[in-house]
């Protein structure tokens, strides 16, 4: 990860932290606090995506990035949207659980194709607990 990425990162989780804190009290300058820390989280996102090591460019892996990257970028929309109220977040939560569960498909493929045998058992477990963690936001209501 380059350095403009790690503080885009820092950055970020600042922001919509506090955008989050300030939104639960109704103080003013939550939503603004939210839409930028949320601008900036889909930025990082996007120059994750852009950046793909060269080594995975031929495989599934450059695939397996690119989809979480747009998952994720989906699941911070959904979140923003949701938090200030804005029309339109039911469906984007929707878009957002369906590409988890194809991000996830598509992680679980790459592991099963990885030629080396401790990184695929890695990408395994994290795409079942990915998957465990998706199943209990569902249905933890």
């Amino acid at each position: 990860m380059t350095k403009i990425s790690k503080i885009i990162s820092i950055i970020t989780a600042i922001l919509v932290f506090t955008g989050t804190i300030l939104k639960t009290y109704h103080w003013p300058g939550a939503n603004i606090i939210l839409v930028t820390g949320a601008t900036a989280g889909i930025l990082l996102f996007i120059l994750i995506a852009l950046s793909i090591p060269a080594e995975l460019r031929e495989n599934l892996g450059k695939y397996s990035i690119t989809i979480a990257c747009i998952t994720l970028i989906i699941a911070f929309l959904a979140f923003t949207f949701k938090l200030l109220h804005w029309p339109g977040a039911g469906k984007l939560i929707w878009i957002g659980d369906i590409a988890i569960i194809i991000s996830t498909v598509v992680f679980l493929v790459d592991a099963i194709l990885e030629k080396d045998k401790s990184r695929s058992i890695l990408k395994i477990i994290i795409a079942f607990f990915t998957l465990f963690l998706f199943l209990i936001v569902m249905f933890a209501k």
